[in-house]
């Protein structure tokens, strides 16, 4: 099994007009609107059984899981209804069909590319339920709603683990709901913002390993049927999300310097090669995005277990003993042994970011960072790209 070593699709969501839904079973669209928003089908076309079930949610589409004529790939799909012309609020309907890179089946880990694209387009004209086929032009230049871009690279747990250590070490911010570490037997990773919620200023990044990701029981048919050679290699994956056409076309002009208008399968591979001077779309945005999020140039605030000093839950490496002790004694003896905890942990920080920073430190955190932000690059590439944030 070889690792692409290049950014892919890892899934994107595409959708078709209703008014070609002739390419369909119309019987599907009968399906479709027969469900209520706060409902989900589970559709198998091959034998019309139809299992729905219902929810107290707030849904706002109505949802499918197809399953595809490969019964270890589902394909999820629902129905949207959006404004395609705000002068005259002329409204349409999709069908909107989430595509991943399972659909590549042994190729999984190459993602949607310009070789494999042609996998992916073969996997949805073979389903059962597609009655006249779209012709490979024609699924080049469907339209995408989101997409989720991926970048393998080989990476063992325990590097990993040190990855999220840091990264959790570098933060510049300590909202739970914007980032967020898994360093379990079951998880192990880290996530920037959420799906849900993520923009293009802010968007949904992650990183995880994949070969522990792959030990859940919802993977084990695909890997047995078309993974045979995998044999548990360890990998880290990163994944960004770009969830708007608006979104996308700030990314190829703001980073690649290019002005592409249409949010479409066709346009959305360009975007895994694109480059700007010498560095990726793609681990451009990713960089600077995270830059925003985490101080790797400085110093990483260690602080570990005190020994000697019985005030003190922790002390700081980078301080004198007389330092401290200077700090504790600025701290009147009326405050409770929580307070003063918890202003000597402010203070310790505070002079921690004060710290001069030298050229050595910040080589030695690039360094680091560039085993995992490299993405394809060579250190003076990643080096000359940082220095631009």
């Amino acid at each position: 099994m070889n690792i692409s070593n290049q950014w892919s699709i890892d899934s994107m969501k595409i959708k078709i007009n209703v008014k070609d839904l002739e390419l369909l079973n119309l019987k599907i669209s009968d399906d479709y609107y027969k469900l209520k928003p706060t409902s989900e089908s589970y559709l198998n076309l091959a034998t019309g059984e139809n299992k729905i079930d219902y929810h107290d949610n707030q849904n706002k589409h109505q949802f499918h899981h197809i399953q595809s004529n490969d019964e270890t790939i589902n394909l999820r799909s629902w129905i949207t209804i959006q404004s395609n012309n705000i002068a005259t609020k002329q409204r349409e309907t999709y069908l909107v069909i989430l595509l991943s890179s399972k659909s590549l089946k042994q190729h999984y880990f190459k993602g949607i590319n310009d070789e494999t694209v042609k996998i992916a387009y073969d996997f949805l004209i073979s389903q059962t339920w597609l009655e006249t086929k779209p012709t490979f032009k024609q699924f080049l230049n469907f339209n995408i709603l989101d997409i989720d871009y991926k970048f393998d690279q080989p990476s063992t747990n325990e590097r990993t683990d040190k990855i999220i250590t840091y990264l959790n070490e570098h933060k510049r911010i300590t909202n739970k709901q914007i980032t967020k570490s898994y360093q379990t037997k079951d998880n192990l990773g880290y996530q920037v913002n959420t799906r849900s919620t993520g923009t293009y200023h802010h968007p949904f990044i992650k990183f995880y390993q994949k070969n522990i990701d792959f030990e859940r029981d919802d993977h084990k048919p695909f890997i047995e049927k078309h993974l045979s050679n995998y044999n548990s290699k360890e990998i880290l994956r990163t994944e960004i999300s770009i969830k708007t056409k608006k979104d996308f076309q700030k990314l190829s002009l703001n980073y690649g310097r290019k002005n592409i208008k249409s949010f479409t399968i066709k346009n959305a591979l360009q975007i895994t090669k694109l480059k700007h001077q010498d560095s990726h779309v793609l681990s451009n945005y990713l960089n600077k995005k995270l830059h925003s999020y985490f101080n790797f140039k400085n110093q990483s605030p260690k602080m570990e277990k005190s020994k000697n000093m019985q005030l003190l839950d922790y002390v700081i490496p980078e301080l004198t003993v007389e330092q401290q002790l200077n700090i504790i004694k600025t701290i009147e003896d009326n405050h409770s042994e929580q307070k003063k905890r918890n202003y000597l942990k402010r203070k310790f920080r505070s002079l921690i970011d004060a710290l001069p920073i030298t050229e050595q430190i910040i080589e030695d955190n690039l360094q680091f960072t560039f085993q995992f932000l490299g993405h394809g690059q060579t250190f003076d590439q990643y080096k000359k790209m940082v220095k631009t944030f």
